[in-house]
């Protein structure tokens, strides 16, 4: 599946970016899907996946 290939791809990429202008005590879920919706255009397949997936991810996230 090329969408689940490049939504892959564009976590790591992201994960890099964000993380190289925080602090370690910064890092949370909240925060990177903040920058994941600010950069949307930047990361379709991965906005999308998010955003197609919040209810479950959510839910996943409380349960942890």
């Amino acid at each position: 599946n090329p969408a689940s290939f490049w939504k892959n791809l564009e976590f790591v990429k992201a994960v890099i970016e964000w993380t190289r202008n925080i602090s370690y005590q910064s890092i949370n879920v909240s925060g990177f899907v903040s920058y994941i919706k600010e950069r949307r255009k930047d990361y379709v397949n991965l906005y999308n996946f998010i955003h197609r997936n919040r209810k479950n991810l959510q839910d996943q996230f409380e349960r942890d």
